[in-house]
């Protein structure tokens, strides 16, 4: 097995040298420090991460805290096959790979919102990460409060959350929701329905905002009783549906506008049941572009939010915020894009 040693003998210099290397300082020669690197590689030596972590008092390891909302207290707090955080946790764990940081995930099946944040707590001290991910909907600040008792910098997706060097990042969920009903609009949609987020969730409330001041700039028209809200599942988009069709039908309302993708299918299913059809008879939009959202019947017209972009800038933020003091954490909002395929038609 090639050791250190071996490295030093063979390329003349001192296995101090070659550790300065391994562990990145500055104080060694350009070309000493590329025959130190070509001599690694033709030998296929990689250096333990467990010693460097000794070395450098790092553990490599970043962490990802999946902290469960009302809806997920009776099972794992979020799960990663979710179709909108894993290709996220996708894109960091890429990122942070080639940067030879682990991405550690961190699961509980806590009873309450309280015992989930000392659970967190307890495993990023006992696993001593380096940087750790938070994601959560949830608006209540003192039930992740424990956290911050964790000194190490942290990214947020889904919640705004101060303490020791914290950055956030989200959707430009306003703008998307915005630019939707505006795209409702050029085809002569004036009478819509939504279907918002029942937990206020802050990406939730987001989408409500910027739709409503869509609906005001435009002069479009919510009828009474055409606002209802769901828990972001396929089922909770059917139910609001079905609570709607009466006044869909009465008044005339042309297009719904749920504000995730599986209410957006829940929401087709129901139609379908209703004898509806879609684009025909009633439009649908969505939110988020997960993966079904090109393959389901009709093809989902939505509001993609850039998750593989989400993914890149929580590792690189993450990694800055780690290894450089003077990084200041970031708050960063990324654009999304609307996505138009055919469950909606011009009105």
């Amino acid at each position: 097995m090639t050791t250190i040693s071996d490295i030093a003998r063979l390329a003349g210099v001192s296995k101090t040298a070659v550790s300065k290397v391994i562990n990145g300082h500055a104080d060694i020669g350009e070309a000493t420090r590329r025959k130190i690197m070509n001599i690694m590689a033709e030998l296929n030596y990689r250096p333990s991460v467990l010693a460097r972590g000794l070395t450098l008092g790092k553990s490599w390891l970043i962490a990802v805290c999946l902290f469960p909302d009302q809806a997920h207290m009776s099972g794992r707090a979020h799960n990663l096959e979710s179709r909108f955080y894993g290709p996220i946790i996708n894109s960091c764990n890429d990122y942070l790979s080639q940067r030879d940081y682990d991405l550690l995930v961190l699961s509980s099946n806590p009873t309450t919102r309280e015992n989930a944040g000392v659970w967190y707590r307890d495993k990023l001290q006992e696993r001593r990460v380096d940087g750790y991910i938070l994601i959560s909907h949830v608006s209540q600040l003192a039930a992740l409060a424990t956290l911050n008792e964790v000194q190490i910098p942290r990214m947020c997706l889904g919640i705004k959350m101060p303490g020791f060097r914290s950055a956030y990042i989200e959707s430009n969920n306003y703008r998307g929701a915005h630019q939707g009903v505006q795209y409702l609009h050029t085809l002569g949609h004036r009478r819509i329905a939504l279907i918002g987020d029942t937990n206020s969730s802050m990406s939730g409330r987001h989408r409500m905002q910027g739709a409503l001041q869509a609906v005001r700039e435009y002069g479009l028209t919510i009828p009474d009783g055409a606002i209802t809200y769901g828990d972001f599942s396929r089922h909770a988009g059917s139910d609001a549906m079905k609570s709607m069709a009466e006044i869909i039908r009465s008044e005339r309302v042309t297009v719904v506008f749920a504000f995730n993708d599986y209410m957006a299918f829940g929401a087709i299913d129901a139609a379908h049941e209703l004898g509806m059809s879609v684009p025909g008879d009633i439009s649908v939009m969505g939110f988020d572009d997960v993966e079904l959202a090109a393959d389901f019947h009709p093809a989902l017209t939505t509001i993609r939010q850039n998750t593989a972009v989400m993914g890149e800038i929580i590792g690189e933020s993450l990694i800055k915020l780690i290894e450089d003091s003077q990084f200041e954490p970031p708050e960063v909002m990324v654009d999304t894009t609307l996505v138009i395929r055919s469950s909606v038609s011009p009105a």
